[in-house]
């Protein structure tokens, strides 16, 4: 694994329901949500009613969002500040990560799955291979059972999963057909169930897209790969139409 601020994937808002709320500091300002994970939370709020927080201040974050059974308080320390037209964006981290773990990610997910990226599995064809490294062990190797720009379906044997069994956070290297080198990126493994088939395991993993040339490089091909696979979907079931 790279930084720690890598290791951690981060769940992006699809709408402006979800509001941050910085407490205290003589007032309290409500901001749109942009995006958590395990460590922090991004937060955008107008710049005329921000309050002008020191990098480095530790604050009160209140979370009041759908599916959560009561509002949420918890301490952060504002890691980065960036100034855009008009607003204001906050990074925080969190101080009890555990906490947040257990009491903020799961609703959050919840949203976050009813919105996820529509999956397409590979060319039947051509199974896509998948290689799983965790940080001080060895490469093991999975199939792909499908994909989306978020997130990909892997089938891990027995075997992998007794090697995976206390590992969140790993490393998934993709062989995208047409692709000379293999997309890896970390990522995070969000939920485990048994698959059809003696001895498989299903791993829904999510990617954990980090910001510079390469992750743009790593996004567009699993963009691509999806659309195109999404294409071949429509064409084949145009022809049957046509067929018919």
């Amino acid at each position: 694994m790279q930084q720690e601020k890598r290791r951690h994937y981060r769940v992006q808002s699809g709408s402006g329901d979800n509001r941050v709320t910085v407490l205290g500091q003589g007032q309290t300002v409500a901001g749109a949500h942009l995006d958590t994970s395990v460590g922090g939370v991004g937060v955008r709020f107008l710049a005329a009613d921000c309050p002008a927080l020191m990098v480095g201040q530790q604050v009160w974050l209140g979370f009041s969002w759908d599916g959560l059974k009561a509002p949420l308080e918890f301490a952060a320390t504002v890691c980065n500040r960036h100034e855009e037209p008009g607003t204001r964006r906050y990074g925080f981290r969190f101080v009890d990560t555990e906490r947040v773990q257990r009491e903020l990610l799961p609703p959050l997910m919840r949203q976050f799955n009813r919105r996820a990226m529509y999956r397409v599995k590979g060319p039947s064809a051509e199974p896509v291979e998948v290689a799983l490294r965790a940080r001080g062990q060895r490469e093991l190797p999975a199939a792909m059972a499908d994909i989306s720009e978020t997130g990909i379906g892997v089938l891990v044997s027995a075997a992998g999963e007794q090697t995976l069994v206390n590992v969140v956070q790993l490393q998934v290297s993709i062989a995208l057909p047409g692709i000379a080198k293999p997309v890896t990126l970390e990522s995070t493994i969000c939920n485990r169930s048994l698959a059809d088939g003696a001895n498989k395991l299903r791993y829904g993993i999510a990617f954990d897209f980090d910001n510079g040339q390469e992750a743009t490089r790593q996004r567009a091909a699993i963009t691509n790969f999806v659309m195109e696979q999404q294409r071949d979907m429509l064409r084949n079931r145009q022809g049957r139409v046509d067929d018919a």
